[in-house]
């Protein structure tokens, strides 16, 4: 059982399984690490039972890992899905309705934020979307640093964002942008 994940191959793959969770379960965002730990070990059983037959990829060992990450995430949604309503429907306190709604106004912030940039990304250039997707982790870049060439277009790529941010949505939304950079 060993030969067939390594170590580097195992940490992938409760990093894979932590992305999608936070993506996918918003809001069994505590629980995440917990279910990646579980899917892992229950992918390890399932592994041992079927050692006879013929071994699978990693691809397919991948997709069988994510299917258990799911289904635990939605047994365990299922099973907090009251908790949470009763949370939601609990009436909130000025404090906290004062609070909801800073979140909620920076949440729609952030959707506008991310509106521009996508619009904004669509038209850049075919070598400033690779370099952008080499920085984000989508484009494999075999292990390399970015060169010279490709930092200074993902320089120019941010700032296009940042100025496409501030002129379409205000000196508010680039001093949010400030504060997080």
């Amino acid at each position: 059982m060993p030969e067939l994940l390594s170590d580097e191959q195992l940490t992938a793959l409760r990093a894979s399984l932590r992305r999608a969770g936070h993506a996918r379960f918003p809001l069994l965002r505590a629980d995440i690490d917990d279910l990646a730990a579980q899917a892992v070990a229950d992918l390890w059983q399932y592994l041992r039972e079927r050692e006879a037959a013929p071994a699978l990829g990693a691809e397919a060992i991948l997709r069988i890992a994510h299917a258990i990450f799911n289904r635990r995430a939605a047994d365990l949604y299922r099973k907090s899905r009251p908790q949470l309503a009763a949370i939601n429907e609990a009436p909130l306190s000025e404090e906290q309705a004062d609070e909801r709604a800073g979140d909620l106004a920076t949440t729609t912030m952030y959707r506008s934020m991310l509106r521009v940039c996508v619009a904004e990304l669509a038209t850049i250039s075919e070598h400033d979307r690779m370099a952008v997707a080499i920085a984000t982790g989508l484009a494999s870049s075999q292990g390399e640093a970015l060169t010279a060439a490709e930092r200074q277009r993902l320089h120019r790529v941010r700032k296009r964002l940042a100025a496409a941010i501030q002129r379409e949505l205000g000196e508010d939304a680039y001093k949010l942008l400030r504060d997080l950079s």
